[in-house]
């Protein structure tokens, strides 16, 4: 599988979205992470993973950042599906409103895969807030915006994106 976005930051670059790690222990902040995270600016904010071949998938596990962190999580987003790279996508799951958990396993009728998106629509700010509202303390200027180095500009984070097949275990 090949992984591409929308956009990436240094030392969150696309591929560690499925590179196997998806544990955030000793990770520290956002650069320490095995995890893609978007670029200040990106608004569409959207991860491909490309299969070497059609698969028959029936199951797509998205693990984004844990709550109680600076690390920006995700709350609101698509996973859509194509059969083929010329295919249009198709919605198979709208998740709204995750919070409390880190990883979500999407399930939809078995088909034909070569192409799996998550289009990020929200997220949780952090783990300190009710529904992982933007703290107060946090800049909002247009500087530290676009600051890559720091959470404060909401950075759409995908630990692991991890495809499954009817009857495979997860």
């Amino acid at each position: 599988a090949k992984a591409t976005a929308s956009s990436d930051r240094p030392g969150n670059e696309v591929g560690k979205a499925i590179d196997g790690h998806s544990g955030a222990d000793g990770g520290g902040d956002l650069s320490g992470l095995p995890a893609w995270a978007s670029a200040p600016g990106d608004t569409t904010r959207t991860l491909d993973v490309h299969l070497a071949s059609p698969q028959m998938i029936n199951r797509v596990l998205v693990s984004t950042h844990s709550i109680f962190s600076i690390v920006t999580g995700l709350r609101d987003y698509d996973v859509q599906v194509r059969p083929t790279p010329n295919d249009p996508w198709t919605t198979v799951r709208e998740i709204r409103g995750q919070f409390q958990h880190r990883s979500e396993l999407v399930t939809f009728p078995a088909q034909q895969v070569s192409d799996i998106r998550v289009h990020t629509l929200a997220v949780n700010y952090s783990g300190y807030l009710p529904g992982g509202a933007r703290p107060s303390w946090w800049p909002t200027d247009a500087a530290s915006q676009a600051l890559a180095s720091s959470p404060w500009y909401g950075p759409a984070v995908i630990s692991e994106l991890s495809a499954y097949a009817p009857g495979t275990v997860v």
